[in-house]
């Protein structure tokens, strides 16, 4: 639209100059109520295009375009890692199911004997374990430190037929995965974007 031929007066122009530069929708708001005042007609032509395309108080932030991308992104990556760790038939996490796995044919190669009910000497050939079930203790410190059963544990175990889930730290079991995803994306609904983000910039 060419202003100077559709609209003849200065003060049309220049309330609409001074219109689609500002940034804050209560003083474009002011602009716009001077110039129904001085030409109902041109108002009406201008606001029957979409303020958006022409005003910057009514364009939306490139920012908060990257941040709906953003959570959608993260939204769609927990789902599809939500959909995942349900279809586990495992009750561990995929690392520590691997890792379990691991140790635990390791470990078939250990001699376990039995002190008492709650105290092991497990033999691997080289530095021996002392276990201890009950204060989920050994020599080797491993489970001290990585809140799961080691190679020495998990022989202690299978011969006493004592399942070794127990004796792993709520953090790699798959509850626990499925309950942080859905504490984060629960989380995401509370992100202040799109319209809010403008609407509070104003």
């Amino acid at each position: 639209m060419n202003l100077k031929i559709t609209f003849k007066r200065e003060d049309v122009t220049g309330i609409f100059k001074c219109a689609y530069k500002i940034y804050r929708e209560s003083d474009f708001n002011e602009e716009m109520s001077e110039l129904i005042r001085v030409h109902p007609n041109a108002y009406n032509d201008f606001m029957a295009i979409e303020p958006a395309r022409w005003s910057c108080a009514y364009s939306p932030f490139p920012v908060t375009i990257l941040i709906e991308y953003i959570r959608d992104m993260i939204q769609k990556l927990f789902h599809d890692r939500r959909t995942f760790t349900d279809s586990l038939h495992t009750q561990l996490t995929p690392w520590a199911t691997k890792y379990l796995m691991e140790r635990n044919e390791e470990s078939t190669l250990y001699m376990v004997h039995p002190i008492d009910w709650n105290e092991f000497e497990v033999k691997d050939g080289a530095k021996d374990g002392l276990l201890n079930p009950l204060d989920m203790t050994c020599m080797c410190r491993e489970i001290e430190i990585n809140l799961s059963p080691c190679a020495h544990a998990l022989a202690a175990l299978r011969a006493c037929k004592r399942p070794f889930i127990d004796f792993c730290s709520y953090y790699y079991k798959k509850s626990s995965l499925v309950e942080g995803m859905q504490e984060l994306s629960d989380q995401l609904v509370t992100w202040a974007t799109g319209k809010s983000l403008i609407k509070s910039a104003h």
